[in-house]
Formats: structure tokens, sequence, C-alpha cells
């Protein structure tokens, strides 16, 4: 393939056609992050090697910004499948004297990649501006430089090593046996904290100044707060090896041991005796015995002991005890696994719309089930928000340290809110007045959970989505206010005791039997009817959504930031560090997120009146 250049030579970057025949590739589709002159950019895939290799190319009459942004983002895409990747390129950038602002940030962005230079010598004149970028270490691979004297640059070779199957070196990053992570030490936390206070934010004087709109807003700020944190734990290798799981609760000690081999004396004390038939045996099997029923409470006290402290110090007291009653039964033999991201997560997403499209049509519309709904006396605006609110909010979350699709935690945003909370109130206050929800915030990490069954099919998995940590925050304001609104205009059906506050599954059977006991003491009749929605969540129309809230006096504006929110979702699954595709979720209200189970109580809120 050739990428033209209007006004300027044609560049060729026809890798495939250097490829031997005996070698199994498959072309790599990376066209949507091209753009002339800016980036030109293509991929193939060594598929019994598991290695990318992208040809690159950027006119220095192109626009850096627009290089920086798609580089990053179809670098983040190859990287994210844990393989071996090779960028060659003419980046007309200077990679090795970083005299500019350009060659710093680009180097910063190279390392928030991890991703390493193999040329440190001059390729065009005195500078370095032709590379080979790497995401794997320098044992692997052998750089040498090419004289071809048919171009003003200097061509380099790289040779890349292999086992004698055929298969990457052990010590390479990606596979079963490495994985590719970032870490969330005290100390990498410590120095993006440092980086933060004195961070200036130049996106906001520039908005003020009304040089960028409210989407470039955000979206500059949110890249910067991760490339600083990609900059400060940046992406290193770690042991993916089988590991047999340990026990959650360890309650067998050093006490019990001892008592039991102090059992175990008595018992051969008492074989023996009994042996050479001594009167004494008698008297030595009843020691025997008893010292067995001692040692047999103590391994049950001691096991509920443990159990109990197990659960007690939980911050999941529910999912930490159903870990113990798990351990009890489980059988030991686990079920050798192997899934496919992909696989499962086109079976989410296919699962849905064939149950969608099963659902007979209908000519009744929202406004039909609505009912004698009285409409509220006032329209819902969205609210101003203020720092410490942005920061309370924060804190609420827990404290996990599983990592969303940018490679941050509820963990992390909670040590850096107070560095953070007065610029990113200011963006949030934008994006509620402008109707903005940045599509940076809508890409739902999803890990499958095993439910019952065959665990080799995607069927017998329930999906879990870790959604974008600052989407959890921005979602979590928007639910305060529009909980407080429809609170405040008695709203919600009294039947209605799902995902709100003060009610719960416990409420509802408390009504159900108050109502049943009422009706035997009238002598009238009870019929109870019991529905299981399947993939309720998934099949929520968009659109009835929407209708259904400006019917309760949410503004045209205010519905305009739930369309955003609602549109263009994407999700992936990931298994182990191993990746699906990135793909859009076209119906249903998001899974994990803040807003889905409101948004769901809406839907069904007015199902008793009909």
């Amino acid at each position: 393939m050739f990428l033209k250049q209007r006004g300027f030579f044609a560049f060729p970057i026809n890798i495939y056609k250097l490829i031997k025949q005996d070698i199994n590739y498959k072309v790599i589709n990376l066209e949507r992050f091209s753009i002339e002159m800016d980036i030109e950019i293509c991929c193939l895939k060594l598929i019994e090697q598991n290695m990318y290799i992208v040809s690159l190319y950027r006119s220095p009459q192109g626009n850096i910004d627009s290089f920086f942004h798609n580089f990053e983002q179809a670098m983040k895409e190859l990287l994210i499948k844990n393989a071996m990747v090779a960028i060659c390129g003419d980046f007309n950038i200077e990679m090795t004297a970083l005299r500019s602002q350009n060659s710093i940030y680009f180097s910063n962005l190279l390392k928030s990649l991890n991703l390493n230079c193999t040329v440190k010598t001059p390729t065009h004149i005195n500078s370095c501006i032709d590379n080979i970028l790497v995401n794997f270490t320098n044992n692997l691979y052998y750089i040498s430089s090419l004289e071809g004297h048919f171009a003003d640059h200097i061509s380099h070779v790289m040779q890349v090593y292999r086992d004698h199957r055929g298969e990457p070196s052990k010590n390479y990053n990606s596979g079963c046996n490495k994985i590719l992570i970032r870490k969330q030490t005290e100390n990498q936390i410590n120095l993006f904290i440092n980086l933060l206070k004195y961070e200036k934010w130049e996106m906001i004087n520039r908005f003020n100044s009304g040089m960028i709109t409210v989407d470039v807003l955000f979206d500059n700020f949110f890249k910067h707060f991760v490339n600083l944190w990609h900059y400060c734990s940046p992406l290193v290798s770690k042991s993916n090896k089988c590991r047999v799981k340990k026990k959650k609760v360890q309650w067998y000690n050093q006490d019990l041991a001892k008592e039991k081999d102090y059992m175990l004396s008595l018992y051969n004390v008492y074989k023996n005796l009994r042996d050479s038939r001594s009167e004494h045996a008698l008297l030595a099997y009843n020691t025997y015995l008893g010292c067995k029923r001692n040692y047999r409470s103590e391994l049950k006290r001691a096991k509920r002991q443990a159990c109990e402290s197990y659960i007690e110090a939980a911050p999941n007291k529910c999912k930490a005890a159903w870990e113990i009653i798990k351990q009890e039964n489980s059988s030991g033999n686990s079920q050798a696994v192997t899934l496919d991201p992909k696989r499962i997560n086109d079976f989410f997403l296919n699962s849905v719309h064939q149950l969608s499209n099963s659902i007979p049509p209908t000519n009744t519309s929202y406004y039909d089930l609505l009912g004698d709904r009285s409409v509220p006396s006032e329209t819902f605006f969205w609210q101003t928000v203020e720092p410490n609110e942005v920061e309370k909010i924060t804190a609420k979350l827990s404290n996990s340290k599983s990592m969303d699709f940018y490679w941050m935690s509820n963990y992390l945003v909670k040590k850096t809110i107070p560095f953070i909370k007065e610029p990113l109130t200011f963006v949030f206050n934008k994006c509620l007045e402008f109707g903005y929800f940045s599509d940076l915030l809508k890409i739902s990490k999803v890990i499958p959970i095993y439910k019952k069954g065959d665990k080799q099919l995607p069927q017998n998995y329930r999906p879990v989505s870790i959604v974008p940590i600052f989407s959890k925050i921005l979602e979590s304001l928007m639910h305060k206010q529009l909980s407080f609104y429809f609170k405040t205009f008695n709203l919600f059906t009294e039947s209605q005791f799902g995902f709100r506050k003060g009610r719960s599954t416990t409420t509802a059977v408390m009504n159900i039997v108050n109502y049943s006991l009422n009706a035997i003491d009238n002598k009238e009749s009870v019929a109870l009817s019991l529905l299981d929605l399947s993939k309720a969540f998934d099949c929520v129309p968009f659109s009835i959504i929407l209708n259904k809230l400006h019917f309760y006096g949410l503004s045209k504006h205010s519905c305009m930031l739930i369309n955003s929110y609602m549109t263009n979702r994407k999700q992936y699954v990931s298994i182990q560090r191993k990746n699906s595709p990135v793909e859009t979720v076209t119906i249903g209200v998001p899974q994990g997120s803040v807003l889905g189970p409101f948004f769901f109580n809406i839907m069904i809120n007015d199902l008793p009146k009909n």
C-alpha cells in the first residue's frame, strides 16, 4: 500500500510485500488512525510469533498534536493485546537529544507506554529522527545499521531472537509467561501527586479564552491526567504462571500441629500395649480417645474463630462469607479453562441483540403506559457542584485496586483527588452546563464471572463491568441531583423497592407479608406473581428512558447530557490480562455503572399502575 501526500512525495510503507510466503501473518487495520501528513501507519501481525510490526511516517509539515493523539491511541490498541510490538518509523522527532518540548513530550509518552528506542545514533545528518520502538527487552534483539546509499537516511536492521521452537524467549513479557501491568506502589503514587501539585492545567485557561470547546477541554484534561500517571507508573512485565490458589482462611496453626502429634503418640502407646496384651492397654486407649475428642474440639474452635475474624475484617462481609462457603464446597478438582476473550465478548453482545430482536413489536408508546401520572411543577436543570462535593463523593468509593481501561483504580483516584478537585470540578461543571459526557468515559472493562455448568461455554458466565473511575464520580454527581429531584416530587412509585435508599428486598418482603395478613383478616384472596427478567439491564432501550425522563420534568438540555452518556458506549472482555477488541454497545443501561440501576427503575416505574 502507498499513502499519497498532496504536494509531497508518495511515502511507501508497503511492508506486506516484504513478507515471505511461508510466514503466516494477518493485516491489522489501523487506517482510522491515519491522517495524511500527520501520521501514516499500517500494521501486520505475525501469527506464530505473536508479534505486531508497525510501519509509520510523520511529515515535518504535519500537525504534531494530531500525531501524538493518534499515535497514543493506536499504540494502546496494540499494547493491550499483550504481544510483542515493533514500530518502525520516520518520526521526524529528535529521539536522543531532547532539545524541544515536542521531543520531551514524545519521550514521556513512550515511557508511559513502556516503549523503548532501539536506535541511539544519528539517522539523518546529526539527528536521530528514525527509530524502531519495541516493548520487549534488549536481550531479545540485535540492531545494526545499513548504509544503502539510496537515501539520505541511515537504515537499520533488527534481528529478533527466537528459541529453537520458533517461540518467543521465556524472558519475553507476553502470553502465559509474562503480562504487562502498572504498579500502584506508594512511591509511584507519591511521584504522581508531586507532579499534580505543580500542574497548571493550561487547557482551562484556553477554554476560558474561547480557544477550545468543552469536548476538547475534558478530553485534554483527562488525557493529561492519564499520561502523567502512566509516566509515573510505566508498563512492566510480570510473571503470569499458574499458581495453586491459597485458601482464603488459614486457621491451622503450630499449637494444633503439636496437639495432633501428641494424639498420634498416645495412639502408638496404646497400639504397642495392645499388641503386647498389657493390662494397661484399656487405660491407654481411654487416654487416647480423650485427647482425640479434645483435638477435634480445638480444630472446630480454631476454624470458627478464623472464619469469624476473616468475615469481620472484610470490607464486604457478605462476599467474604460466600468465599468461605465456596472454599468448603470446592472439590479441589479444577477444570482447565481456555476462554477466548473475543468469543465471550461477542456472546455477551450478540445474546442481548438476539433476545431484544425476539421481543414482538408493539404499537404502544411509552406515553400510553404512564397512566394518569402528574407532571412536576418545576423543570429539572443540572446544578453546579462544589470541589468539596466532588471530594466527598470520591471518598465514598471503595478502596479497590482493580484497574479500569486506563490503568486507574478507585484507590489511586482517592489518593490524588485532593490535588485535582479544583480543576476537575471546573471540568465537570462545564460538562453539566453543555450536556457533554466524553466518549473516553464510556469504555467498560468486562470480567466474566463463572456461574455454573461447563466452564468452556460462554453462557455459563455473567459479565461484571469496571467503568472508568472518573465516570463513576461524574455519574455519582448526576445521580445525587436526579435522586433529590425524584424524591422531592415523589415520582417513584411506592411499589418500587430496588436500588432506593432506605428500601431493600427485606422491606419488600415485609410489605408483601403485611398486605397478605391484612387480606386474610378481611377474608380476601391473595395472589402473588413472580417474574424473572432475563438480561433486564441489557435490554432497556435508550429512547424510552430519555422520553420518560423528559415526561418527568427534565429539560431538553438536561436530557442532552443523559443522551450523551448513553450513546456510543463500548466494552471489551479481559480474561487473565488477555483482552478482546473493543466493541460498541447499542442497547441497555451500562452494567457496573452508578446511573444504570436508576435508569432501570425509570424504565419499570409505571408497571404497578398498568
